[in-house]
C-alpha cells in the first residue's frame, strides 16, 4: 500500500489517497495463484439468472413486502454467472430496482433501507461498468445513508449527528435493526470521495465524517462484516498520515490491536489476513509471520455465500504480497 511522507502543513485533501483503501469491504480468498482466471462462481441451474422486475410506481403500498422479498432473492443470486470477480448485471440491477421499489412504499423500514445500501455497494464495487455508473451507485448509497440519519434522528427526537458514539449506542437500543448503517455509511462516504474527487471531499468534510463514523461502528456493531469494524479502524490508523495539530489521534499500535481483532472476528475472510499482514510486516516487523498470514489468505477457499466479494480481494491479497515481496 502507498506510503505517506510527513508534510509540514497538509489539508484534507491529503486523505484522497487512501479513502478507496478505508471502504475495501474486506473479503476475499483465493483457490490458487495460477488458476484464478479459470474459474467462475457456480450457478444454481442451466436455465440462467432468474431476475424480477419491480417497475417503479406500479405495485400498490401492501405490497412492500412482495418488492422486498423479490430484492433479497435478486441480491442471493448477485454472483450467479460471475466470471472471477466480474458479476453478471442483472440480478443486481432487478435487486436495486426491488429494493427502490420497497423503499417507495415502506420508507421507514430499516430492513429495506440496508438492504439497498448493501446493493449499492455492491453495484459501485464490482458490477458497475462505468466511472460513472459507480459514482451513481455511490452518490445514492451516500445521500440513502444521510436520508437515514435523518429518520433515525426524527423517530428518537435527537440529532444523531451530534452525538458520541457510546451515546449513538445507547440511542440504537429503540431501533435495533438500523444499527450497520454506520459500518455501510462509512463505506459509502469513503467510496463516494474516491469517485468524486479530491474538492468534493474537501467540501463535504469527508476525513473527519470517516473517522466519526469508524469510532461510532466500533461502538454499535464492532462485530459487523466479519470483524469489519475493526479492520476499518486498522485500516484508517494505519492509512493516515499522522500530522501534528492535525491527525494527532493517529496510533500505529493501534492498528495493529484493531486489525487482530478483526481476524478473529473474521477468521475466514482473507483479506483480514492480508491487511494484518501488511501491519505487521511494516509496524510490526514480523515479515516471517506476514508471509505465513499471506499464504493462508491466498489458500483460502472463496466462500459461495459472498463469491464476487472473495475473488475480487483476491488480487488485493496478491498485490499486498508483490508489493511486501513475501
Amino acid at each position: 500500500m502507498q506510503a505517506f511522507p510527513p508534510r509540514r502543513l497538509i489539508p484534507e485533501s491529503t486523505f484522497m489517497n487512501f479513502y478507496h483503501l478505508l471502504a475495501i469491504r474486506a473479503r476475499t480468498a483465493i483457490l490458487g495463484c495460477c488458476l484464478l482466471s479459470l474459474f467462475a462462481a457456480p450457478v444454481a441451474s442451466a436455465a440462467g439468472v432468474p431476475v424480477a422486475e419491480c417497475k417503479p410506481g406500479q405495485m400498490p403500498n401492501e405490497e412492500w413486502q412482495t418488492a422486498f422479498n423479490l430484492a433479497q432473492e435478486a441480491f442471493a443470486a448477485r454472483a450467479e454467472h460471475a466470471v472471477g470477480a466480474l458479476p453478471a448485471r442483472e440480478p443486481i440491477h432487478a435487486a436495486i430496482g426491488c429494493f427502490r421499489e420497497a423503499l417507495r412504499l415502506a420508507p421507514e423500514r430499516f430492513d429495506v433501507r440496508i438492504g439497498l445500501l448493501h446493493a449499492l455497494l455492491f453495484e459501485g464495487e464490482y458490477a458497475a461498468r462505468s466511472k460513472n455508473d459507480r459514482k451513481q451507485a455511490f452518490l445514492e448509497g451516500r445521500d440513502l445513508f444521510e436520508d437515514t440519519l435523518d429518520l433515525l434522528s426524527r423517530l428518537a427526537g435527537m440529532d444523531f449527528r451530534k452525538l458520541k458514539p457510546e451515546q449513538v449506542n445507547q440511542a440504537m437500543a429503540s431501533f435495533e435493526e438500523a444499527r450497520p448503517i454506520f459500518f455501510l455509511g462509512a463505506l459509502h462516504w469513503g467510496l463516494w470521495a474516491d469517485y468524486f474527487g479530491t474538492i468534493a471531499a474537501v467540501r463535504a468534510g469527508v476525513a473527519k465524517k470517516i473517522r466519526v463514523l469508524a469510532e461510532t461502528t466500533l461502538a454499535v456493531t464492532p462485530d459487523v462484516d466479519g470483524g469489519g469494524a475493526h479492520r476499518l479502524m486498522g485500516r484508517l490508523h494505519f492509512l493516515t498520515p499522522r500530522i501534528p495539530f492535525v491527525t494527532s489521534w493517529v496510533d500505529r499500535k493501534r492498528s495493529l490491536i484493531e486489525l487482530e481483532k478483526a481476524l478473529l472476528l473474521g477468521p475466514a475472510d482473507p483479506l483480514n489476513l492480508a491487511f494484518l499482514a501488511e501491519a505487521v510486516a511494516e509496524i510490526g516487523h514480523d515479515r516471517a509471520r506476514a508471509k505465513q498470514l499471506l499464504l493462508t489468505a491466498v489458500s483460502t477457499m472463496p466462500r459461495l455465500e459472498s463469491w464476487v466479494e472473495d475473488m475480487s480481494a483476491i488480487e488485493e491479497a496478491k498485490k499486498i504480497r508483490r508489493e511486501l515481496k513475501l
